[in-house]
């Protein structure tokens, strides 16, 4: 089995294990989607097939060890949720195509991911649309934290990540939690 096929089935284990009210559909409906396939990003962490999920997995696994470290009032089942559910915006986002590269004297062709959002909502805004359009049942604490993980890397005029921060100081552990997974051990191919 491959990396990709156990991140996969670690990644819906996981999920099915909480309790949370419509998570049985947003499991069905991400099955039906390149979720699983997708890279995390273009070029900064994870950049191939599977990164999507190996990312959401790295996320949750570090803030795991926050909550551990920090002795966190936050419930792992919250936890399972803002960490493998905060970028399901980047769904049907990445799409492979061709570019030409000069290697030496050389004109080459060679694969990219493109990143084109169809709908550039807002990065934090677009996940939670989307769990909430799945019935998926979110509390105020993830709500905020989905929508404020990106902080200052989401360029959108939607939110003001410090005014969530300031209302309850919890929010601010899934963006260090995706922040510290982003650069440490990060793959880039």
């Amino acid at each position: 089995m491959t990396d990709t096929e156990n991140n996969k089935l670690r990644f819906i284990e996981t999920l099915k294990n909480t309790s949370k009210i419509g998570m049985v559909n947003v499991i069905s409906w991400l099955e039906s989607t390149d979720f699983f396939e997708a890279p995390a990003s273009t070029q900064y962490h994870e950049n191939y097939v599977g990164g999507l999920c190996e990312h959401s997995l790295k996320v949750y696994d570090t803030f795991l060890k926050l909550k551990d470290t920090f002795k966190l009032d936050i419930s792992d089942e919250s936890i399972v949720v803002m960490s493998l559910l905060h970028d399901v915006c980047k769904i049907d986002c990445y799409h492979k195509e061709k570019k030409n590269v000069k290697i030496g004297q050389n004109w080459t062709q060679v694969d990219y991911w493109k990143y084109d959002d169809a709908n550039p909502i807002g990065h934090g805004h677009k996940s939670v649309i989307l769990l909430q359009s799945k019935g998926l049942k979110l509390t105020d604490l993830e709500i905020n934290s989905i929508i404020a993980h990106m902080n200052g890397y989401d360029k959108s005029d939607m939110f003001n990540a410090s005014s969530i921060y300031d209302k309850n100081e919890l929010t601010i552990w899934l963006h260090l939690a995706d922040f510290i997974a982003t650069y440490k051990d990060r793959k880039i191919v």
